[in-house]
């Protein structure tokens, strides 16, 4: 599968800026005490042939702890 630069804006806009955008209005919430995320063991093996799909599981991970974190 071919990207173009508005797939690949559309791919990261979905998977990475929509979950924190709404893990950011989620935390202003004073009753709300936990956010799940749910991402896969596939941001630690990265492929070369999806690298888009695999840096978003990343981030996901990656933000996921440092919410955990804050």
């Amino acid at each position: 599968m071919q990207l173009t630069n508005n797939k690949i804006v559309e791919e990261i806009t979905t998977n990475v800026i929509a979950p924190v955008h709404l893990a950011t209005m989620f935390t202003t919430i004073p009753s709300l005490n936990t956010i799940i995320n749910v991402t896969s063991g596939l941001a630690f093996v990265p492929l070369s042939k999806t690298p888009i799909y695999f840096a978003k599981k990343a981030f996901m991970r990656s933000f996921t702890i440092s919410l955990r974190h804050s």
